[in-house]
C-alpha cells in the first residue's frame, strides 16, 4: 500500500534526528501519516548501511523568485521527498540520471491540504546529481504543474567559512515569461567572505536588459551583507542581512565550498562555481563526458530536457547531420568544441550514455585573463529546429563558466536571446562518473 511513503516519513522523523532536518515539518508529517495510516507498522531507525546515501538539498526553482524548498534524495530506499509537496521514487538510468516518479502530492488549499495518491504515478522528471553536493533537473514538486520550471539543488550542510575572500563565477538562468522571452537576469562574479554568521557578497554582474535581451558593456557592482543560519532546509544564506529588498529576500546555499545555488544580489536564480586557482585546460574539459540538462524557455512554454555531451567527440557517424548543417551555414567550431544534445523523455533504465542526440555543440572560446574558468565569448551551435523553428543551423553568443565541483568538471552556460533572436538557452553539465 503506502508502505514506502510511510517508511520515509518514519525514517526522517525518528532515524535521522541527529541530522539537520528531514525537510518535513512535524505538522506536514502528521498530515502524511494520517493520510497513509492503517498499515500497523512501528517506527524503526535507518540502518547504518544507509550512511552516506541520504542527501538533503536546498532547492531553488530556476528562473523564479521566492520559490525554494528542501528536498531529500534517499539512495538507500530510492525515494525522494520534497518538503510538504510531494513524495516519490526513482530509478537510476544507464546514462547516470535519476528517473523520478511522483507517488503522492499535496493538493487543496493552505488550510485544507491533503496528500493525494497519484495513480498511475506521474513520470517525466529527472535529476543529474553529484551525490551529496548538488543537482540540476526537471521540476519535481509537483510534476502535475504545467507552468513548472527546472530546479537546481545544493547541499546546505554548513554555513560557508571563507575568512579569505573566495570568488565564484555565476550565470543566472533565463526565465520563462508569458510576456517576453527574457526578464532582467545577470552573470558575472561574486566575491564571498565571512565573519561569523555574516556573509559579505561583492557582486560584479552584467544585468541583462529586459527590453532588448542584451547586457551592458560594464558590470554593475553591488556589495551587500547576508546572514547564514540553520533552517528547515539546511544552512542557508539570506540577503539582505536584516529585512528585504523591494522585491523580496534572496536565499542561497553553497555546497562543499564549491557550488553556489539560489539567489544573490543581482540574481534570483544563479548557478555558480568557485573560481579555479589557475586557468582551466580546455582540451581536458573537451575530452570529458557530461550529463545535465538543456533548458530553453519561450513566451509560450518552458522546455527542459536531460542532456548528454562529450560522448561523440564530433564523430561523423553520430554528428553528421549537425556538422553538415554547420558547414552549410559556414560555422566552424574549434577543435575543443563539445558535442551532444538532449535525450528522449521519459528516461528509463535503457537510456544509456551515448544514446542522446547530437544536435548541439558548445565552444567555450577564449578564457578570461582575469577570471579563471570564465568564458564571456562562448558559442553554442544548434542544429535547425531544435530550440526554435528554422531550416538552418544557428550560432549563439553565450556566457559560460567552468570549473571543478567535488572532483567533477562542471560547465554552466547561458544564452539570453534578444529581440527577434532565438529563444534563450541554458546548458548545465556535470562530468559523468
Amino acid at each position: 500500500m503506502a508502505e514506502s511513503a510511510l517508511r520515509i516519513v518514519k525514517r526522517h522523523l525518528f532515524g535521522e534526528a541527529g541530522q539537520r532536518s528531514a525537510v518535513l515539518s512535524l505538522a506536514g508529517a502528521a498530515v502524511l501519516i494520517l493520510g497513509l495510516s492503517g498499515c500497523g507498522e512501528t517506527a524503526h531507525v535507518t540502518p547504518a548501511s544507509s550512511t552516506g546515501m541520504i542527501y538533503h538539498y536546498f532547492t531553488s526553482h530556476m528562473g523564479q523568485s521566492y520559490i525554494n524548498t528542501g528536498i531529500t534524495v534517499d539512495h538507500y530506499a530510492n525515494e525522494i521527498l520534497a518538503a510538504g509537496t510531494m513524495q516519490g521514487t526513482f530509478t537510476s538510468t544507464g546514462a547516470g540520471f535519476l528517473d523520478i516518479s511522483e507517488n503522492y502530492a499535496i493538493s487543496g488549499s493552505s488550510t485544507g491540504s491533503t496528500w493525494t495518491f497519484q495513480s498511475p504515478a506521474l513520470t517525466g522528471a529527472f535529476l543529474a546529481e553529484i551525490p551529496g553536493v548538488g543537482a540540476v533537473g526537471a521540476t519535481i514538486h509537483p510534476l502535475s504543474n504545467p507552468t513548472s520550471v527546472p530546479v537546481s539543488m545544493a547541499a546546505a550542510d554548513a554555513c560557508p567559512n571563507f575568512p579569505t575572500t573566495t570568488r565564484f563565477l555565476y550565470v543566472e538562468t533565463p526565465r520563462y515569461s508569458q510576456y517576453a522571452y527574457y526578464i532582467a537576469d545577470s552573470y558575472g562574479t561574486v566575491d564571498i567572505s565571512t565573519q561569523g554568521a555574516t556573509v559579505t557578497m561583492d557582486v560584479n554582474g552584467y544585468v541583462v536588459d529586459s527590453g532588448t535581451g542584451l547586457a551592458p558593456s560594464t558590470p554593475t557592482n553591488l556589495v551587500g551583507s547576508a546572514g547564514c543560519s540553520e533552517t528547515q532546509s539546511g544552512y542557508l544564506m539570506s540577503y539582505p542581512l536584516n529585512g528585504s529588498t523591494s522585491t523580496g529576500v534572496y536565499i542561497s546555499a553553497i555546497a562543499k565550498s564549491q557550488f553556489l545555488s539560489g539567489g544573490i544580489p543581482l540574481g534570483w536564480a544563479v548557478l555558480g562555481i568557485a573560481m579555479p586557482s589557475s586557468a582551466i585546460d580546455q582540451s581536458s574539459f573537451a575530452g570529458a563526458n557530461y550529463l545535465g540538462m538543456m533548458y530553453y524557455p519561450s513566451n509560450t512554454s518552458a522546455a527542459e530536457f536531460p542532456a548528454g555531451f562529450g560522448d561523440f567527440a564530433g564523430s561523423p557517424s553520430r554528428c553528421g547531420g549537425l556538422k553538415t548543417a554547420l558547414a552549410t551555414a559556414k560555422f566552424t567550431p574549434s577543435a575543443n568544441a563539445i558535442y551532444g544534445g538532449e535525450y528522449a523523455t521519459p528516461l528509463s533504465a535503457s537510456t544509456t550514455s551515448g544514446s542522446e542526440n547530437c544536435d548541439v555543440a558548445v565552444d567555450l572560446g577564449t578564457q578570461d585573463t582575469t577570471n579563471n574558468g570564465y568564458f564571456p565569448n562562448a558559442t553554442v551551435y544548434v542544429a535547425p529546429g531544435v530550440i526554435n523553428s528554422g531550416t538552418t543551423a544557428v550560432s549563439l553568443s553565450a556566457i559560460a563558466v567552468a570549473g571543478t565541483v567535488d572532483g567533477h568538471k562542471t560547465i554552466f552556460l547561458t544564452y539570453y536571446g534578444g529581440a527577434g533572436q532565438a529563444n534563450p538557452l541554458g546548458i548545465y553539465l556535470f562530468q559523468r562518473d
